[in-house]
């Protein structure tokens, strides 16, 4: 009767883990399928993105009568926003290393 039950609670808790090995793969592969998705969309936007900045480039080229102007104007633009996006990130890294210094220095 013991071995009966035994082997029927093993049997048990061998389904129950290929249940939650089962499910676990589930969501891995729907993870693995957002990010696939995720990145084609990515790579869609930034093929646009890049294919409007070579259009407004070279408007700005017209427009100023220059061969260089237009992408040089575009390029500090991406700079410009590059900077801005950076800056805080690096702000706070700053902020952290003078307090660790100042935190430091009382001990």
């Amino acid at each position: 009767m013991f071995e009966n039950l035994y082997q029927l609670l093993r049997r048990y808790i061998e389904v129950r883990l290929q249940l939650i090995e089962n499910q676990l793969q589930d969501e891995l592969y729907q993870l693995f399928t957002k990010a696939i998705i995720a990145l084609f969309w990515l790579f869609l936007g930034s093929a646009g993105l890049l294919f409007l900045c070579f259009a407004l480039a070279y408007a700005l080229n017209e427009i100023l009568e220059s061969h260089f102007w237009g992408f040089l104007i575009v390029g500090i633009l991406f700079i410009l926003m590059l900077i801005i996006a950076v800056l805080p990130t690096s702000r706070k890294k700053i902020f952290d290393k003078v307090s660790d210094y100042f935190i430091s220095k009382k001990h």
